[in-house]
């Protein structure tokens, strides 16, 4: 996704990410209606050098992307790149984990998101 997204089910907003080529989860669960159809809604902002909702492309990072296109720059795309998953887990899960080695002391140090 590039460069910001916001994102509805059902008509209620659910959250959203600001920053091209990063992951990001949202949690949908409080907007779904189990058993019935669900809606889900997306949208992506790819900033140009005219404001769209007020942001230009030189107001965001944006590495090498230029409009017009020049040489040495990339094409400025924009809308979803990736893959999109959408799962069901359990209520309570690991989130996130990041373990760090000291092996100068033999520690391993553990941070868990749940």
């Amino acid at each position: 996704m590039d460069y910001l997204a916001e994102v509805w089910v059902n008509g209620i907003p659910v959250g959203g990410h600001e920053g091209g080529e990063t992951p990001f989860v949202l949690d949908l669960t409080p907007a779904l209606r189990p058993g019935a159809e669900n809606l889900l809604a997306l949208r992506v902002l790819n900033p140009v050098n005219e404001p769209i909702d007020g942001i230009v492309l030189d107001q965001t990072p944006h590495r090498n992307k230029f409009v017009p296109h020049r040489t040495g720059g990339s094409y400025n795309y924009g809308g979803i790149m990736e893959s999109v998953e959408l799962l069901v887990v359990p209520a309570a899960r690991v989130a996130d984990l990041f373990v760090r080695a000291e092996p100068q002391s033999g520690i391993m140090r553990a941070r868990l998101e749940l």
